[in-house]
């Protein structure tokens, strides 16, 4: 049976490639670097901390440019780097003579890339949860074959967290496994280091959101339902923020205050009753370093946040019909931490809560996924880039 969907791929890519290749009489800049995180819309993930890594050498012979569609930039943005926005002309051009681009979604592959640049995809989650790509059919992962094999032909390197993370990246993307850098995530260097910096973090987060400096934090980051880029559905039952902040306060003491992390592709929050909107603030690990507890669902922030070895747990009232529409690649009683089907069951795993058999969990789910996790991630990429250039 003709794939009509997979056809018209076919025809579009091809005819745009085509048409862009009239780009190549711009020659490749061997000193330009193009970052890219969530195709222009924050200033953050793994891009980010490559960026600022690089621009603390200080090699005035580099050239930066930064992909941003805000209209306010960020400090780190304001010199030295040249900002562009999502599918103008100039970020044709740019993408195009750039020797080397990093981004942690991918690049279309409508725009034809040389044989001289270097395509860096540092992906923008770890772990083993969901599953995504090839593993997916076209309606529910938003890239048909063609599109998700070609932009694989276009991948120089791919950085991969864990041993678990690359073979699902080699069963998703199609990533070769030569290709694969076992790095880490340069964005979670940061939870090797949070003692050091929470008080500045957590500063410019009160800041930002006119937080009391006496309150103890939860963050609420469930993850999208329904087809990638379009959020269609919401979990069976929302969380009782009243029941969640006394049971919080029964179990650690304090006074809490939860904030609310809506994902990117639909960052609107619904949680407004009792809670603070933080989808705005554009990096997620600042403020997973600074949280006092976490409530998420199948979101990777499971990976990221299980090396600060602070309390989290998995509100899923929707698990069934979740694993029915796009199941996961591990299941969840392997993840490192409790899950709750109901208000009810967040109160009683949040009383059960043992920080010294959770540090236990999180290790053995490390030692099971074989992490590649040390605090050096940003480092490793930075040579790399360094070597390419």
């Amino acid at each position: 049976m003709i794939d009509f969907g997979e056809v018209k791929d076919f025809i579009t890519i091809r005819a745009v490639r085509f048409f862009l290749r009239v780009f190549y009489i711009f020659p490749v800049n061997s000193k330009k670097i193009y970052f890219s995180s969530y195709e222009g819309k924050q200033f953050s993930c793994n891009p980010k901390y490559i960026f600022l890594k690089l621009k603390d050498l200080k090699k005035s012979e580099l050239n930066y440019v930064y992909e941003y569609n805000g209209r306010n930039l960020p400090v780190e943005l304001q010199k030295e780097v040249k900002i562009v926005k999502h599918n103008s002309f100039q970020y044709i051009v740019e993408i195009m003579t750039s020797k080397v681009i990093i981004t942690n979604s991918g690049l279309t592959p409508k725009i034809p890339l040389r044989k001289s640049q270097i395509l860096i995809n540092t992906w923008h989650g770890g772990g083993a949860y969901k599953k995504s790509g090839k593993d997916l059919d076209r309606e529910k992962n938003g890239s048909g074959k063609y599109y998700i094999e070609l932009s694989e032909r276009q991948t120089s390197y791919f950085l991969t967290n864990s041993q678990q993370f690359t073979q699902i990246i080699h069963s998703a993307l199609g990533i070769e496994l030569t290709k694969m850098i076992n790095s880490g995530s340069p964005r979670n260097d940061l939870f090797f280091s949070c003692d050091k910096k929470n008080h500045i973090h957590k500063a410019a987060i009160q800041s930002a959101f006119n937080l009391k400096n006496n309150s103890k934090l939860v963050l609420y980051a469930p993850t999208y339902r329904g087809k990638v880029g379009n959020v269609e559905k919401d979990p069976y039952e929302s969380l009782d923020i009243s029941l969640l902040l006394n049971t919080l306060h029964n179990k650690f003491g304090g006074t809490w205050m939860l904030l609310y992390r809506g994902h990117y592709f639909n960052p609107v929050s619904k949680h407004n009753n009792g809670s603070i909107d933080v989808s705005t603030y554009p990096d997620m690990q600042q403020l997973l370093c600074v949280i006092d507890v976490l409530i998420t669902d199948y979101s990777s922030s499971i990976w990221d946040f299980s090396f600060t070895d602070k309390p989290a747990f998995l509100f899923v009232p929707d698990l069934e019909a979740y694993i029915n529409d796009r199941d996961f690649y591990v299941p969840i009683d392997q993840w490192p931490y409790n899950y709750a089907r109901n208000n009810l069951e967040l109160q009683d795993i949040i009383q059960q809560y043992d920080p010294i058999l959770q540090k236990q969990k999180n290790k053995k789910h490390h030692e099971m996924f074989k992490s590649y996790e040390t605090g050096k991630a940003t480092e490793m990429v930075v040579d790399l880039v360094l070597q390419n250039i």
